[in-house]
Parts: C-alpha cells; sequence; structure tokens
C-alpha cells in the first residue's frame, strides 16, 4: 500500500467545499463584489465597487480594523465620504 501524502490546506476538499469566486452584495444605494484573492504570500479581500468602477484591497488586519468600529463610527465615515462625492 503507498504511503499518502500530506493533505493540502490550499485546495477544496470532500469535507471542505469550495470557496465562491465572488459574492455580490447590492441595495439601492450601492452595488459590490467581495473576492479573496492572492497578494504575495497572503491573501486579501478585494472590494470591488460595480457603480464605481473602483475597488480596494483589505488585508486581515485592515478587516479587524473594520470589526472595532461602533455603529456611529461607521456612520461618521459614511457621512464623510458621501460628502466627498458631492
Amino acid at each position: 500500500m503507498p504511503p499518502s501524502s500530506p493533505r493540502s490546506t490550499d485546495g477544496p476538499s470532500a469535507d471542505r467545499p469550495a470557496e465562491p469566486a465572488e459574492l455580490r452584495l447590492a441595495n439601492e444605494f450601492a452595488s459590490i463584489v467581495l473576492r479573496k484573492v492572492r497578494h504575495g504570500n497572503a491573501h486579501r479581500i478585494e472590494v470591488r465597487s460595480e457603480r464605481r468602477g473602483r475597488s480596494v484591497l483589505l488585508d486581515p488586519t485592515a478587516l479587524d480594523a473594520i470589526t472595532r468600529l461602533t455603529p456611529d463610527q461607521v456612520s461618521r465615515l459614511l457621512t464623510l465620504v458621501t460628502e466627498n462625492d458631492r
């Protein structure tokens, strides 16, 4: 019997489904696409605005920082961004 090879943690397996290529979220104000992308030796989340044609790559540290924002801070951030669009 041949020796078993070590299991790879990068690809899909029988007990872990493949990651979706893209996740689309939309409402009446925005339409975005989220994608996990390889960046150097790590992964980032690409957030792309379909309406504006802009994107940003966020690493785990940036994503973790977002989770620490209070609803009031998120509201202020949205106000700041929408004021800059005018």
